[in-house]
């Protein structure tokens, strides 16, 4: 019974959601003259009036947390102060340095308003004036020309009645020139020969470039109104399409990498719309938008790490824009674990901490328990599955299907991520250097971006059938998580990848399950019409030992010990390799070297129908698990 009320409580949750109405992205109608309910009055962007910054104080009088993070962010701006100002740098030939010129307008403007001590203002002017005697703001990379839109707008914005009447002009100009006009010259197409044009993409581009432009639009538009409107079309028109990307779930196809990065652009300029504007035109109502903070926090394993496909590092699914997130949508789960991750690095003395912060957080009565521990997420097509929240010693196991031609994809259908013991034994290894050669240009079938280690199937945690110097995944393969379910004895998900081994199998199935919360089973069924030359490859940090028959390795990391057991097929074999290309693979000298990292991998030769099954459980656990095929799962 017990079992039958807990998936009767997801399916009936589930039922729910997927009927309720949302618009989507071709429903948000921009009005014709957006500036019609324009705020006049200063400040505008984030905030509703300079009450609000009173009202951070008054708030972190009594909130213990909210006062520790006020003096985190004036010990921060007075560490700015005493740093030089701020350079024309680029920190890899393409990139332009922004962070600190974006932190500074933040941390000096709210260091201002919590003081009123002018020596941050003094300070911030002096980098404002630095920065608007770049040549440029790399318009050519338009990602930086519109994170220092967005930092001059604040700095313009939350300051405007401490700036002299010159130098509100000087900072209007900056914004109008080398910002604004910059942007138009892209709308319109009149770009340099081969120039990346952002303006009508739908990924984190859009997100970061569409909406550090609004925000420059609106923090000048009382005063230059003809060319705020016409930035505010050119953007705004093309928002939804970008927002749309988090639907129908709440997933993002790029990444909890690039999750991070697009909302930090995303959630300011939503914001903006509201307090500029007194409306977002429905853009938080499109399909998904609202569920983006659980995808988030659910791709998080032990120690908040994320499940890192695509381009991406095993960063912490923790942001500031959660608090924003989780205020708009009434989730006060989500803002407890943002505050209690907060809170642990606090006492590390390590937090970077976000004037942000200060006005979003807004605590709530918190049920963690509310919280469903399995989740699934549709069109992306990933999952997790984990023992229990909050917990780093929990189970944790996270997956994909879905595409591998997204932006910034791998060739990485049916890899996954596992974690226990507040440790990442099976790990993604994330992105090979941005800067080598055909990494972005070449994404086609065979394309260069497939001949690096990190971008192909072997170098995940997946299956390689009969390798050889060809992309060992499809690249234009879409593929679905065709069952999952979820009860407290077992919870899995079953993948059919067959498109992603077109050519090579005529039926490639990955179930991935876990048992009674302590043990995860992986399982691939794989079937050809000819005899396979087939790897099965997880790649670990782990110190790893194979038993005297290979058919157990017992890996290590700090004195905790997982053990890894084949279950089938009877005749395979555990091996240890070097995590590094096959002999038949491509073998770019740019490669990542890897190093800390091992593969354990089964090859098996001369087979038509496999099944390949392994179980993860505790050293202690004697238990063995039975093959069931994965239509009777």
């Amino acid at each position: 019974m017990k079992s039958l009320n807990y998936t009767a409580r997801i399916l009936i949750l589930a039922y729910f959601f997927a009927f309720l109405w949302f618009p989507a992205a071709s429903q948000v109608v921009i009005p014709d003259t957006i500036l019609l309910t324009l705020k006049k009055e200063h400040p505008r962007l984030l905030v509703n009036s300079l009450n609000d910054f009173q009202d951070i104080k008054d708030r972190a009088i009594v909130d213990d947390f909210l006062k520790q993070s006020v003096n985190n962010i004036l010990a921060n701006a007075d560490s700015m102060i005493t740093q030089p100002v701020v350079t024309y740098e680029f920190h890899d030939g393409l990139r332009m340095d922004t962070r600190k010129i974006y932190s500074r307008c933040y941390t000096l403007s709210m260091a201002y308003r919590l003081t009123n001590n002018k020596k941050y203002a003094d300070r911030l002017w002096a980098d404002l004036d630095a920065a608007s005697k770049f040549p440029d703001w790399n318009q050519d990379h338009f990602l930086d020309c519109a994170t220092l839109t967005h930092a001059f707008a604040i700095a313009y914005d939350w300051l405007f009645d401490v700036w002299t009447p010159n130098q509100r002009d000087y900072l209007k100009q900056q914004i109008m020139a080398k910002g604004l006009m910059q942007g138009i010259m892209f709308y319109d197409k009149l770009l340099k020969p081969n120039q990346f044009n952002w303006a009508d993409i739908d990924h984190n581009w859009s997100l970061v470039c569409n909406g550090g432009l609004a925000i420059g639009a609106l923090a000048i538009a009382d005063e230059e109104p003809v060319l705020a409107e016409r930035i505010l079309k050119e953007a705004l028109s093309r928002y939804p399409k970008a927002v749309d990307k988090f639907g129908p779930d709440g997933a993002y196809c790029e990444g909890p990498g690039y999750w991070g990065y697009a909302m930090k652009s995303a959630v300011p300029a939503l914001s903006v719309l509201e307090t500029a504007l007194g409306t977002d035109f429905g853009m938080t109502k499109i399909a998904g938008f609202s569920k983006a903070s659980l995808f988030f926090v659910s791709m998080g394993g032990a120690n908040a790490s994320s499940f890192n496909y695509a381009d991406a590092i095993a960063g912490k699914t923790r942001a500031i824009e959660l608090f924003w997130l989780a205020d708009k949508f009434n989730q006060p789960e989500i803002t407890e674990m943002q505050k209690q991750y907060a809170l642990e690095q606090q006492k590390k003395g390590s937090y970077q901490q976000s004037p942000l912060e200060l006005l979003w957080y807004k605590p709530q009565k918190v049920i963690l328990s509310k919280l469903i521990p399995d989740n699934y997420y549709r069109v992306a097509e990933i999952a997790s599955l984990r023992s229990k929240w909050m917990d780093n010693d929990a189970w944790f196991v996270a997956f994909k299907a879905g595409e591998n031609g997204v932006n910034h994809g791998h060739l990485d259908i049916g890899n996954y991520v596992l974690d226990n013991q507040g440790e990442r034994w099976i790990v993604d290894l994330g992105y090979e250097n941005y800067n080598v050669p055909g990494y972005f240009g070449d994404v086609v079938k065979n394309g260069q971006r497939w001949t690096y280690y990190r971008t192909r199937a072997e170098g995940h945690n997946l299956l390689v059938i009969n390798p050889d110097s060809k992309d060992d995944q499809e690249v234009d393969a879409k593929t679905k998580i065709v069952n999952f379910k979820s009860t407290p004895e077992k919870a899995f998900g079953i993948m059919d990848i067959t498109e992603a081994y077109r050519g090579k199998a005529t039926s490639v199935k990955r179930g991935i399950a876990l048992i009674n919360r302590n043990s995860a089973l992986v399982q691939d069924e794989i079937v050809s019409d000819k005899k396979m030359d087939l790897y099965w490859f997880v790649h670990t940090p782990a110190k790893i030992t194979l038993s005297a028959n290979k058919r157990t390795a017992i890996l290590e990391i700090k004195g905790k010990k997982l053990l890894a057991e084949i279950v089938s097929p009877k005749n395979g074999k555990f091996e240890m390799m070097d995590a590094k290309p096959l002999s038949t693979s491509p073998q770019p000298t740019q490669n990542n070297k890897n190093e800390g990292f091992k593969k354990l991998a089964i090859h098996i030769v001369g087979e038509s129908n496999v099944t390949i099954a392994v179980e993860y459980k505790g050293v202690d656990k004697t238990d063995r698990q039975k093959v069931i095929p994965l239509a009777k799962w």
